[in-house]
C-alpha cells in the first residue's frame, strides 16, 4: 500500500517509454452515524420567534364540604399558587463551508462522471459536518448530565459480590450483579410511579412510568454484566435502550483542568493541538492535526488555546471533561430534552475570479435544557 499516492505512474514493462494507465478513481463515501434518541428530541422550531415556553402547575387541595356555611365564602377567589414557566432558547448559530472548483479540478477526472460523483461527495461533507456536530453535542450532554435531586441519583452496591476466578463461577457471578442492577432499576420506577414530588425539580406531584423511558447505557459496561437489559424486562420495565461508546459519559467538567488526565474529552468543536481555528495552517496539517467534535478524546497533554470569538472566555470545564468508568445508564424522556433549529440555509457564493464555488451551511440551535417537570435518573456501580 502506498499512502499518501506519490501521483506517479509505473512504466509498461515491455513499451518502457509508456505509462500504465489508472484503472479507476473512486472517491470513498462513508456513513455518519446519528443516535435515535436525538430524532426523538426533536422539537418543531421556526425562523419566527426564539423561545419555546413550558408551563408547569401543581395540583391544588381537597377539603370538607361545610354546606350552607360554603356562602360565607363565594366570593372567595382560589388561583393556584405553585406554578412555573421554563423557556428554552435558540440563541446559538453555526457555520460550515466547502468550496469546490468547477474547472481546474476536472483535468483530475477522465470523464464528467467521476467528477459529479467527487464533488457530490465534498458537498455532502457540510450536512455530514451539522449531523456529527449535533450527535456529539447530544451524546455529551446526556452522557454527563446528573440531576440535582438525590433521588435521582443511583448507586449500586456490588462491593459485596466476590470476583470470580473460577472461570465455571463467572457467569452465575454476573447473573447475580445484574439482577440486583435490574432491581434497584425496578425500585427507583415503583418509587416515580406513585404520587410523589421526590423525581423533579420543581417538587410538583407527579407520577411517572418508566415504560417508553430511553435507556442509554455504557456499552462496555453493559457487555459486562450482559443480562442487565433481560433482568430489567423480566422486572417489567418496558424500555427502549440504546448502547453508547463509554466515552459519552462523564464528570459535566467538574474535574478538567487541562488535558493532562488520559481520559479527557471535549464538551466543544475544536483541533487535536488544543487550537480552534476552523481553516487548519498549512503547519497545523502538516503536523497531522484533525478536527475533534464534542466526545472526542483530547490528545493527552495539549495545550487549549481557545481564538474562536464563541469560545472567548469559556471556563475549562465547559471545555472538556474527564470520562466515568462507573456510570451504567443514564435514564431520562427524550421529549422532555427538547432540540429546536429555527433554520436550515445551505447557500452557495460563485468566484468568478477563483472559478470556484463555496457551498456554505448555516444554522441555529438551542442550548440543551431538560425540563423541570421529568426524571433525569444516573446509574452508577459501586464495585470496589
Amino acid at each position: 500500500m502506498a499512502l499518501p499516492y506519490n501521483r506517479q505512474l509505473d512504466a509498461n514493462d515491455v513499451l518502457t517509454n509508456f505509462a500504465n494507465m489508472i484503472i479507476s478513481i473512486e472517491m470513498r463515501s462513508y456513513f455518519i452515524d446519528q443516535t435515535s434518541a436525538l430524532g426523538k428530541s426533536r422539537t418543531a422550531g421556526s425562523m419566527f420567534g426564539n423561545t419555546a415556553l413550558y408551563r408547569y402547575h401543581d395540583i391544588t387541595a381537597t377539603r370538607a364540604w361545610q354546606g350552607d356555611a360554603e356562602a360565607a365564602t363565594l366570593l372567595e377567589l382560589y388561583r393556584n399558587p405553585r406554578m412555573a414557566e421554563q423557556d428554552i432558547r435558540i440563541k446559538k448559530s453555526r457555520i460550515t463551508y466547502i468550496t469546490v472548483s468547477q474547472y481546474i479540478d476536472k483535468q483530475a477526472f477522465l470523464d464528467g462522471n467521476g467528477w459529479s460523483k467527487f464533488a457530490g461527495t465534498l458537498v455532502g461533507v457540510v450536512g455530514d459536518n451539522k449531523k456529527v456536530f449535533e450527535n456529539g453535542l447530544y451524546k455529551t450532554f446526556v452522557g454527563n448530565n446528573v440531576s440535582t435531586l438525590a433521588t435521582c441519583n443511583i448507586e449500586v452496591d456490588l462491593t459485596d459480590i466476590p470476583a470470580a476466578t473460577d472461570p465455571m463461577n463467572i457467569e452465575a457471578t454476573k447473573r447475580l450483579a445484574s439482577q440486583r442492577i435490574a432491581r434497584a432499576i425496578k425500585k427507583v420506577g415503583r418509587d416515580m410511579g406513585d404520587n410523589t414530588r421526590d423525581f423533579n425539580l420543581l417538587k410538583y406531584l407527579r407520577s411517572m412510568s418508566l415504560n417508553g423511558a430511553t435507556f442509554i447505557f455504557n456499552g462496555d459496561l453493559a457487555d459486562e454484566y450482559a443480562y442487565i437489559d433481560k433482568f430489567i424486562r423480566d422486572e417489567k420495565v418496558d424500555f427502549n435502550g440504546e448502547y453508547w461508546t463509554p466515552n459519552y459519559f462523564g464528570d459535566n467538567g467538574a474535574a478538567f483542568v487541562s488535558p493532562t488526565i488520559a481520559n479527557s474529552y471535549a464538551r466543544i468543536e475544536l483541533n487535536s493541538d488544543g487550537t480552534d481555528n476552523m481553516k487548519l495552517t498549512p503547519a497545523q496539517i502538516t503536523a497531522g492535526v484533525y478536527r475533534i467534535y464534542p466526545g472526542g478524546k483530547i490528545p493527552t497533554g495539549v495545550t487549549i488555546n481557545l481564538t474562536d470569538p464563541a469560545n472567548a472566555g469559556l471556563p475549562l470545564s465547559q471545555v472538556g471533561y474527564i470520562g466515568k468508568s462507573d456510570v451504567l445508564c443514564k435514564i431520562y424522556f427524550p421529549e422532555a430534552l427538547p432540540f429546536m433549529t429555527g433554520f436550515e440555509a445551505a447557500t452557495m457564493f460563485v468566484n468568478g475570479k477563483s472559478l470556484t464555488d463555496t457551498h456554505f451551511l448555516i444554522w441555529n440551535y438551542n442550548d440543551f435544557e431538560y425540563l423541570a417537570d421529568k426524571p433525569f435518573i444516573t446509574v452508577t456501580l459501586k464495585t470496589a
